[in-house]
């Protein structure tokens, strides 16, 4: 990838992460291991690296890697000493993109230990979908970024389709042009009329039937 790309002067870029704060708690033994998720939503690849201040302290599977474009991955991030671990200690963790050897954005993640249970974190932000691990250092990615879009609901049928196909069932009801010379002049329709307004009859009875 050109640096072009990135632009004539080299900005840094945004770096997502989910969540921006990893809270462990002494009481809950399940949130000693928790999940990071990195995300890249730009048209290229990057390559990532997480860093702390405290790795003596953590245990994170994955450290490094890369993510093709539109795919995010999961690191998981184990605390190793929680029980001894003061509630007041506040650790950091870094991660670092970069195109090659290129750095393009870093993005902090601060990391703290609770007396009390960590409420649970029920779903990540609605842009994304999160992807499975499947691979090493290489290519730690897969499958395309999506957005989740909630069930349509179920609609009732339209008022306004109803009165429109009563008025082409009603066109289909008048006598055409030279028939029936008792009914007024301007009620007589002609074929023409009468082949759309079954044809518009038909979709729209399809459409209320599926709704």
């Amino acid at each position: 990838m050109k640096s072009s790309s990135l632009g004539g002067r080299q900005r840094k870029l945004p770096v997502f992460v989910f969540p921006e704060e990893l809270q462990f708690s002494v009481e809950d033994e399940s949130s000693h291991k928790q999940i990071l998720t990195i995300y890249n939503p730009y048209e290229f690849n990057i390559q990532f690296q997480v860093l702390s201040n405290a790795p003596k302290r953590y245990a994170v599977v994955e450290s490094q890697g890369s993510i093709k474009a539109h795919c995010c991955v999961d690191i998981v991030v184990r605390h190793k000493a929680v029980e001894s671990c003061p509630p007041e200690v506040l650790d950091k963790f870094r991660v670092d993109a970069f195109i090659g050897s290129k750095l393009i954005g870093r993005k902090q993640v601060l990391a703290s230990v609770t007396r009390e249970k960590v409420p649970e974190v029920k779903e990540k932000p609605p842009s994304f979908v999160s992807l499975s691990d499947g691979g090493g250092l290489g290519d730690s990615s897969h499958g395309p970024l999506s957005k989740q879009r909630s069930a349509p609901h179920q609609a009732s049928p339209s008022y306004l389709m109803m009165l429109l196909s009563l008025l082409c069932l009603l066109v289909l009801l008048l006598p055409l042009e030279g028939e029936s010379p008792a009914w007024p002049h301007y009620s007589h329709v002609t074929v023409n009329q009468k082949l759309i307004a079954a044809f518009a009859l038909g979709l729209l009875t399809m459409t209320l039937l599926k709704t």
